[in-house]
């Protein structure tokens, strides 16, 4: 399924609140237990989705700090919901590649780790195993606000 893919693991914390967007900060960047250059910007929002474009099939979607005003700032992917609240998945297409991103909330909502694996897809039947090994992962530390130790296999 994933075999030796590897992705690159950013946590944020939430700098401010809003009713219809969340700021988050990079407060760490991992690869292979080791620090590395992100490849997310420092900063980040979640938005509510308000259909100003032909997305469908869900209700966030992420934006990266890359301009001087966030609505001239980079539209990445929706988070599309899966079994679990705290769990979403999105994908990024650059330079005709796309991206596999997954979103883990922590239980008070406080904290996100977002999982980039970069050049790496599924089809439709392993991303469901790798959201069913998530969710596994989350079931596991659920009671925690702790985000999911790195060294965990997926």
């Amino acid at each position: 399924m994933t075999g030796n893919v590897s992705f690159v693991r950013h946590v944020y914390k939430v700098q401010r609140e809003l009713k219809t967007y969340t700021i988050f900060e990079l407060e760490t960047c991992i690869k292979e237990t080791q620090q590395t250059t992100p490849i997310l910007t420092d900063i980040i929002r979640v938005e509510v989705f308000r259909g100003f474009s032909f997305g469908k099939g869900f209700l966030h979607y992420l934006r990266i700090r890359n301009a001087t005003a966030w609505s001239k700032c980079q539209q990445i992917t929706g988070l599309f919901p899966t079994d679990n609240e705290l769990l979403f998945h999105g994908n990024r297409l650059q330079y005709g590649k796309k991206h596999l991103i997954m979103f883990l909330y922590s239980i008070d909502m406080q904290k996100l780790c977002i999982d980039y694996y970069p050049n790496f897809y599924p089809n439709n039947h392993d991303l469901t195993k790798i959201i069913e090994r998530y969710i596994q992962l989350v079931e596991k530390i659920k009671g925690t606000p702790k985000r999911p130790p790195y060294n965990s296999k997926l």
